[in-house]
């Protein structure tokens, strides 16, 4: 049985609204008031991911299809009010996480495709926003 194109991307969009960036969009971490980069490096991921719901979603329903919801991960709870030092790993935890499940949704798309194409940008922001987090890990270390 083989998986629809419908099915995959509500999948790359459900790993996007449920990550631990959007969770966070929700809560209050705590950055110290040094930390205004690190703030706005979350900011910004937190937008391109919600950018990447939208156009997926658009995508889905062009498809007439339905745009399939879920829930964030229970575990998220245990997050709240904690500060973003401790956070920073467990984002890089979960980008890393992201990049492998999108990493097999565009595989599984057809090739050459718009929805492959779309799938491959969306690879490529995950990509860019571990780097992101890596990089901000790396200079609280030599810091």
């Amino acid at each position: 049985m083989s998986i629809s194109t419908s099915d995959i991307l509500n999948h790359i969009s459900a790993i996007h609204t449920y990550s631990l960036a959007a969770y966070l969009r929700w809560t209050a971490p705590y950055f110290a008031p040094e930390q205004q980069e690190e703030r706005e490096t979350l900011d910004v991921i937190i937008a391109d991911q919600e950018r990447t719901v939208d156009k997926i979603g658009a995508m889905i329903i062009d498809m007439r299809e339905v745009v399939i919801g879920g829930e964030f991960p229970l575990d998220y709870t245990s997050y709240h009010d904690l500060g973003f030092d401790y956070l920073l790993g467990k984002l890089i935890e979960n980008e890393t996480e992201i990049i492998e499940k999108v990493t097999k949704c565009v595989n599984a798309l057809p090739e050459d495709s718009e929805f492959r194409a779309v799938a491959e940008e969306v690879l490529g922001n995950d990509k860019a926003h571990l780097e992101m987090l890596q990089e901000l890990q790396d200079g609280a270390a030599t810091a």
